[in-house]
This record gives C-alpha cells, structure tokens and sequence, in this order.
C-alpha cells in the first residue's frame, strides 16, 4: 500500500490518499486536497517545496509504484485595483498583493472633475454599492474597481439691498446661474426704482440686470442698484381773504400735510375772528380746520374765513387817583457848634483935628485927650460922643 501525501507548502490543510501499488491514480486538485493559502493563487504540484522537483497538476494521472509526497506550489496574488473617474479625468489601475489595502486619494491617483468636489470612492458607478474614504483599509483578494462619486459645487449668491429693505442667500451650483429679480427676493427701497445689479456698492463693479446668465465659479454678492424717483409737488396756498399776510408750502405728491393756524400761515385782519379756511372766497367750498390732515394730489388755495367782532362800549373815564399820604416830619436838627472867641479890638488912634478911631470888628468911642472935640467913631452904625460901646456881630 503506498501513500500520496498533500502538503499545504506554507498555506492552510494536509492530506493523504491511499493506493494499491500499480494503481493508476488521478492528482487531486488544492480544493479536493482541502489546501488553501490566503491571498496565493494555487498553481500545481511539486515533490520539493521550492519546485525544483518533479511537477504535477490536478486531473493527472500516474501510475503509482511509490509513496509520492507532493508539495503546493503558489504564486502570490497580484490584484489590480482599479480607479475609476466615472465622469472626471484621469484613470488609475494600482497592481498590489492581496491582503489589506489602503484606498487612495483622487489627488494621488491623478483623478479629478471640473467644478465637481470628490465625495469618495464606490463599487458602483452610481452609489449604490460599497461605498469608501480614502485612507479606508480593506482586505484584496481579486481585482477592484472604485468608481469616484462627485458634487457639484455649492456656491453662494447673495443678493445685498444696498441701502434697501431686504437680503437674500441664494445657493447656486458651479456653472452657469441666472440672476433674480429683487422683487422675487424680498428687496425693495421706498422713493427709488431697481435699476439692476453691480458686484460694488457704488456701481464700479460688473453690472447685471435680472434675468442675465452668468457663470459662477465663486461665491458672488451682488449690490442693488438704486436711482431715486423724482418727487412731483404741489403748493398749498394760504390766502388772508380780506386779511393780511400769506403763505405758501411746498409739498410733495401724496404727502400727508398737516393744515396751519393763522398764526403758523402769518395771517391776521383787525376786529374780524377766524373761524377756519375754505376753498373758496366765500366759504361755500370745503372747509378745513387748524390741525387736519390731508393727502395732497394737487395745488391747493385755503382762503381765511373771518366773523366780524360786535361793537364794543367805550370805556369808562378812569377814577381820580387817591392823595398822596403826608410825607414824615423831618429829623430835628444837631446843635450848632460854638463861635470861636473875638479878638481883642485895637488901640485907637487920633489923627490930625479930627478923633477918628476906625478898626472893624470893633466899634469903640473914648474922648481923645488930645484933642479939643469929641473923638466919633461910627463903625457898623454905633456912634456916641464920649460914650465906649462894643458891638459883637457874629
């Protein structure tokens, strides 16, 4: 009895048939034998492991005379993974072994889509199989193909009121867009008309008007463009009818304008009252009061309307005015001071025939000796013959 024996040869499973000497026998193939090597291709029979023996391949038959040990030969798998651009450009086959496998990035293998972003790798060209990242890690064990998945890119259009009422973001794809009309996004300006888009503010950009088709590769905002509608006015018109003064305001079409006083218009008329302002002169029109509003749509003339004042009484005479009160006694007076003392009256003298003695403040009259006749001296109209007086004036 001979053997036939299988060995695995580095791989996994061992077995051994047993033959009649002389049989013919049929080799076995790696399955029949329950032999496998993990990420190695079975390719025949050897009897030296490093198949420099004698070679043999399933299904062959032989004659057995001796026990025959035969060993696994392998070729390591080489299986090709295969990069897809499914819609981009560029295309990359990786020869690898089997085994783990990293997956790679477009940007290595050489893959890329205009205006698309790279979302990943798939089994599928639609998505709908296995889907990977790269830098994924997976086990080979036959040829692959990854199909990459695209987006296309997202980008911002937004849309500024500049100066305006109202903003707008409007998430656009990489490619051609078609510009919107402010009303269709919320934006207006009171008093002003749209006249289109610019990329600045102050309109020294590219200038675009709704509807356009332009094609967007970066995110864009896009400024309104504003021109103010030119306001139509009317005058309001106050006329004194028989007073004096006036005014005129200027306002605008539509406006809400706020009827003046007399005072506020400057218009006034002796010993008449103001009553409110008409329409027409005599007061059959319409009639307005102070205060009211209005909405202007066109020139207006408001005349005064007066009611005359009654007659009235002359005044009368006004009373006499009361006395005055008798004014308060004066305060008495201080005492005088005392008069200083006189001087001594001078000597007289005796001139000539005559006695005269003369020297004011003094009078004096004395008999001269000297003399035959009566010294007289009259002084401040004292005169006495013979007789000495003294007057003192003060």
């Amino acid at each position: 009895m001979d053997e036939i024996i299988y060995s695995a040869n580095g791989g996994v499973g061992y077995h051994i048939d047993y033959v009649t000497d002389g049989t013919l026998y049929m080799i076995l193939t790696s399955e029949e034998a329950g032999i496998s090597y993990p990420g190695f291709t079975f390719i025949g029979w050897n009897t030296f492991p490093d198949g420099s023996g004698i070679h043999y391949v399933p299904g062959q038959l032989v004659t057995i005379s001796f026990n025959l040990l035969l060993y696994a030969q392998w070729e390591p798998i080489t299986p090709v993974v295969f990069y897809d651009a499914n819609g981009g450009i560029g295309n990359f086959a990786d020869i690898t072994f089997a085994g783990p496998y990293t997956i790679l990035t477009p940007d290595t293998v050489g893959i890329f889509r205009p205006d698309y972003a790279f979302i990943g790798w798939n089994t599928a060209p639609d998505g709908s199989g296995v889907f990977y990242v790269p830098g994924d890690v997976i086990i080979i064990t036959a040829d692959l193909t990854l199909y990459a998945l695209w987006e296309p890119l997202r980008l911002v259009v937004f849309y500024d009121a500049n100066g305006g009422i109202g903003s707008f973001a409007d998430i656009a794809f990489f490619g051609s867009y078609t510009i919107l009309a402010p009303d269709t996004i919320g934006i207006f300006r009171p008093d002003y008309v749209f006249i289109g888009w610019n990329t600045a503010p102050d309109g020294s950009g590219t200038f675009y008007v709704p509807g356009d088709v332009i094609f967007v590769t970066a995110d864009l905002t896009l400024y309104a463009q504003w021109e103010l509608i030119p306001a139509i006015y009317f005058q309001v018109i106050y006329h004194a009818n028989g007073g004096i003064g006036s005014h005129i305001d200027v306002v605008p079409f539509g406006a809400l304008y706020t009827v003046l006083t007399p005072e506020e218009a400057g218009i006034s008329r002796i010993g008449f009252t103001f009553i409110g302002w008409n329409t027409a002169p005599d007061g059959s029109g319409i009639t307005f009061a102070p205060g009211e509003l209005i909405t202007i749509t066109g020139d207006l003339i408001l005349y005064a309307q007066w009611e005359e004042h009654p007659e009235c009484p002359p005044c009368p005479p006004c009373p006499p005015c009361p006395p005055c009160p008798p004014c308060p006694p004066c305060p008495p007076l201080p005492p005088c001071a005392p008069c200083p003392p006189l001087p001594p009256c001078p000597p007289c003298s005796c001139c000539g025939s005559g006695c005269s003695c003369n020297t004011p403040p003094c009078s004096c009259c004395r008999t001269c000796n000297s003399c035959k006749s009566t010294c007289s001296c009259q002084i401040r109209g004292c005169s006495k013959s013979g007789t000495r007086r003294l007057r003192v004036d003060r």
